[in-house]
């Protein structure tokens, strides 16, 4: 049975008898939320070795140990859980798994990032802000600034602070979230849990990992390694036109930024159905499972990465079409999105792209 041991003098200076009862209860209520998160984990990612773990009052914000955690406690409720959460997942990553943190930061941080977002979301619903949707917003910024620097390079060596942490905690994170768009959400979470029993105290490296998901998912993904952990290239994909050729509706779609992705296509007609259309990458050499089994998907031809454009035909005819949109599931770190939405305009008019 796992233990847990909570120390506590969360009471900040100058604060009222107020205050201070109100963290001294959320201190209370923290234990609960504390064991609903190792259930979780244990669950979706793999199980917790040790049969204890300490939380305790300390620090100057949170900081992670094997089995334990210090944390502040002057904070709102749903904060001191985030920071709990936050340096006990740490004990998978940190810990179990035990990567090289100079090396392998991205792993770490980002990885603990995107199971503490996945736990959060469990504790909290529709409470909790989208956390992750932050981390893609900051590597927007990043970009936009001229700033982002590899992912792969020793956190002592990167040349500006905000660039690591970028890096290894909001770009880290992206790498799982963008990798399940790839290989869809439940070859993400069978490769995450299969990762963590086969590398368990072995020290894995960026590599292994993506391996270890390669087997799981049978999608070949050295690609999205070498372009997104080895590289500061940017996804660029846009809808240039939708016309009528040879009787067919045609999208015609383009690659604007050097690097390729599979495509995930949403169509919806004007009566509110819908139907999904995924074009793998070629060298993926496969594609990823339907993650809408209730609404009609068709796998498209292959997209050659060399290729910049690609032509979608469609069944449906174009008076029909309300709306065509690149990765609804706004997954995919694409840094522009204005042209990635397409809706038919005034009679006589034959698209918009927005």
């Amino acid at each position: 049975m796992l233990r847990f041991f909570y120390q506590a003098d969360p009471v900040a200076e100058n604060a009222s008898e107020d205050q201070q009862q109100v963290l001294l209860d959320q201190w209370e209520r923290l234990p609960e939320y504390t064991i609903r998160a190792f259930e979780y984990m244990n669950e979706h990612f793999g199980q917790y070795p040790y049969d204890e773990y300490v939380v305790a009052q300390g620090g100057d914000g949170g900081m992670e140990y094997i089995m334990g955690t210090l944390i502040t406690g002057n904070r709102d409720f749903q904060g001191l859980v985030g920071v709990t959460v936050h340096e006990l997942v740490h004990a998978w990553y940190q810990g179990v798994l035990a990567n090289n943190e100079s090396y392998y930061h991205w792993m770490d941080e980002g990885f603990t990032v995107y199971a503490s977002w996945r736990v959060m979301k469990e504790l909290f619903g529709e409470e909790l802000d989208d956390s992750i949707a932050r981390d893609y917003d900051n590597y927007y910024r990043i970009v936009k600034a001229g700033l982002e620097e590899p992912m792969q390079r020793h956190a002592d060596h990167f040349q500006r602070n905000i660039a690591y942490s970028i890096a290894s905690y909001s770009k880290g994170a992206i790498f799982l979230h963008q990798l399940g768009y790839i290989i869809g959400r439940e070859a993400l979470a069978r490769g995450m849990r299969r990762f963590y029993e086969e590398w368990a105290f072995r020290h894995p490296t960026g590599r292994d990992f993506i391996r270890t998901v390669e087997r799981e998912a049978g999608i070949q993904l050295y690609w999205y390694y070498e372009y997104w952990v080895n590289s500061v290239r940017t996804i660029d994909y846009g809808i240039d036109s939708v016309r009528v050729e040879n009787e067919k509706t045609v999208v015609h779609l383009r690659r604007h930024d050097e690097m390729p992705m599979p495509i995930d296509i949403e169509v919806e007609r004007k009566d509110g159905s819908v139907q999904h259309h995924h074009i793998p990458l070629q060298m993926m050499w496969g594609h990823k499972e339907n993650e809408f089994p209730t609404t009609p998907r068709r796998v498209e031809p292959a997209w050659p990465w060399v290729d910049p454009e690609y032509k979608l035909e469609l069944e449906i005819p174009i008076d029909e079409i309300a709306r065509i949109e690149i990765d609804p599931t706004r997954r995919m770190a694409d840094v522009r999105r204005d042209n990635q939405r397409w809706e038919p305009v005034e009679p006589g008019v034959e698209s918009a792209v927005k």
